[in-house]
């Protein structure tokens, strides 16, 4: 058994975060935290006690604006992170987002790993060359995306920003702008699960995805997937979905209580997304059915 890195990105709802290091909290992990620059009122004194058995780790903050290059960036930095500063070359390296939680206990998980190692879990989507699905988001530049973004997370408006980037669209496909040039481009969640070797590589291909996809929209759905395409670990890819994400009942849909017995059957390691605010009992349901007390992993 290896030992696991856990990469965790966080902007707010620090009672669910809590919650989720200490089901994370376990003697063969290590857990990386980043916490968005523009969190307000961050208790970290308290969330650093929630950890226990995990070496818990700060990644240096950086601002994160919805849908922008800052999202790549951030990830890219908590990647550059492991491989320049952490003193542990791990097996495996999880991506979750703060409102992420286990649905299986770490011993669960670590086996798992260890009965598919060697192998990367990164989703994709079916290639779909057409625009009406997904590689509008890629194909053509947004400046203003980073912006847009910012104005959206304060809750402030940003009309006259999309009226510009609308604006754009149409010149640059008269101009026939495409910046894709014909390449298959895949989709998929940017929670992934991947060896050293791999991280090491996505890392030293900083440059080329700086100038693919600075300007996209939500392109962190993209540059890992492509960045692997092209890639030695073509062939070692699972795009096996190991979280429950439900984008049919929301974008996505934030789980309920009434939801419980579907999440644990369901047979995934993880699940997204969850809110203390929207319901936090099915939070402590999953806590309570899968925690780690004292060096024992209870799981019913």
């Amino acid at each position: 058994m290896g030992r696991h890195a856990y990469l965790v990105m966080a902007h707010n709802e620090f009672e669910l975060l809590g919650q989720l290091l200490e089901l994370l909290d376990y003697e063969e992990n290590d857990i990386y935290l980043h916490i968005d620059k523009k969190a307000i009122d961050f208790p970290k004194e308290e969330i650093s006690q929630r950890v226990r058995k995990s070496g818990l780790f700060y990644v240096p903050p950086a601002e994160v604006n919805w849908g922008g290059y800052s999202q790549i960036a951030c990830e890219m930095g908590m990647f550059k992170y492991m491989v320049t500063q952490a003193k542990v070359k791990y097996q495996y390296y999880h991506l979750l987002s703060g409102v992420d939680l286990p649905l299986k206990s770490q011993e669960e998980i670590h086996a798992f790993f260890d009965s598919h190692d060697g192998q990367e879990f990164v989703t994709m989507d079916p290639y779909d060359p057409s625009e009406k699905k997904y590689i509008f988001r890629v194909k053509y530049y947004y400046p203003f995306q980073e912006k847009i973004g910012a104005a959206r997370a304060k809750g402030k408006s940003a009309h006259v920003l999309k009226f510009l980037a609308a604006v754009c669209l149409p010149i640059q496909k008269l101009l026939r702008v495409d910046r894709c040039k014909g390449t298959e481009m895949r989709m998929g969640a940017n929670w992934i699960n991947i060896t050293r070797p791999c991280l090491e590589y996505i890392v030293s291909k900083e440059e080329e995805i700086y100038k693919q996809y600075r300007m996209t929209l939500c392109g962190d759905e993209f540059f890992i997937q492509n960045t692997l395409l092209n890639s030695p670990f073509r062939d070692k890819i699972s795009d096996k979905p190991l979280r429950f994400i439900d984008w049919e009942r929301g974008e996505p849909y934030v789980f309920r209580k009434e939801d419980f017995r579907e999440l644990m059957d369901s047979g995934y390691l993880w699940a997204r997304k969850f809110s203390s605010v929207v319901d936090e009992e099915v939070v402590a349901l999953i806590a309570d059915d899968c925690s780690i007390n004292q060096g024992d992993t209870v799981c019913s």
